[in-house]
């Protein structure tokens, strides 16, 4: 699953987007410091937006200085200094990865699995010992949802639940205890974390739809050929409870870019992706009336 939780980059400040790639760059960063160089390529989006997310509640401001990195030479580029929280998300993002690889060997004999898993092992192991109840946690999940996919699975909500766990124990920040969060704040950022894991499972779905359907993996989409305005209404529901979580949070900054993502980013990402479901469910149904429904 690649990374769908960016802003919508027309609606922000041009000062905005330089702190997202701040945190964005800063990640990166955490991830060479804490594991090396060649991890850095498991970045994704939605990792940035949980460095983000925690920071926003803390009382330290941005400390944002300037550094030439060797991806993009011809200019410098602003980064967020190192915090827990970009640590946090670098060592869960190398955890996920490294599971969902290893899952992948397993399952289906893939050969990027037997490599992934290879390369990423030591790394793995390293981030294992920082979060030993979490790495636990995740292959339970994993089994779980490599379970459901291999039965065929058609159930959406059942078979999005695994990786919705996940999310949630992802945003069960440890770090959050020690600054004496409160348990609604704590119970807030779970329930993001639930209903994204939710969305992204979804939205990954739908988005692959063609291509798995080229290549016969599966897809809980492909079965029962769920509707498009059903699987609209499903995602944007998970959203609406995405907001109303944000909506608890006592964000201290960078709201206005958490909110881009959450209220515009998010809904974009949405009505493209289900737009073009539409298009190719529609198609392969042969019926207008399915077009006229989405509409």
């Amino acid at each position: 699953m690649i990374g769908y939780v960016t802003p919508q980059k027309s609606e922000l400040k041009l000062r905005e987007f330089e702190v997202y790639n701040a945190y964005y760059c800063a990640v990166c960063h955490a991830i060479r410091s804490r594991y090396g160089q060649l991890p850095r390529l498991l970045l994704n989006y939605d990792f940035v937006f949980l460095a983000m997310l925690l920071a926003s509640l803390g009382d330290a401001e941005d400390a944002i200085s300037e550094f030439r990195c060797a991806t993009h030479p011809t200019r410098r580029r602003n980064i967020i200094g190192a915090s827990p929280e970009t640590d946090y998300a670098a060592d869960l993002l190398v955890l996920l990865a490294y599971c969902n690889l290893q899952d992948d060997k397993q399952d289906e004999h893939k050969v990027l699995g037997y490599a992934g898993t290879a390369v990423l092992g030591p790394y793995y192991r390293k981030a294992k010992r920082r979060y030993p109840a979490k790495e636990a946690l995740l292959w339970v999940k994993l089994r779980e949802l490599a379970r459901f996919e291999k039965d065929g699975c058609a159930q959406i909500d059942l078979v999005s639940e695994p990786f919705a766990d996940i999310m949630e124990a992802a945003f069960d920040w440890p770090g959050l205890a020690e600054r004496n969060g409160s348990e609604m704040l704590r119970t807030a950022l779970k329930r993001i974390g639930r209903h994204l894991g939710k969305w992204v499972y979804l939205i990954d779905a739908a988005d692959d739809l063609a291509k798995d359907r080229k290549s016969g993996s599966y897809n809980p989409l492909a079965g029962e050929e769920v509707p498009a305005d059903r699987l609209k209404l499903n995602l944007q529901l998970h959203l609406a409870q995405i907001a109303e979580a944000t909506d608890l949070l006592p964000i201290k900054k960078n709201r206005a870019i958490i909110e881009n993502i959450v209220y515009i980013g998010l809904n974009k990402r949405t009505e493209d992706v289900t737009r073009a479901y539409a298009e190719m469910t529609g198609a392969a149904a042969g019926g207008p009336e399915r077009n006229e429904e989405v509409d």
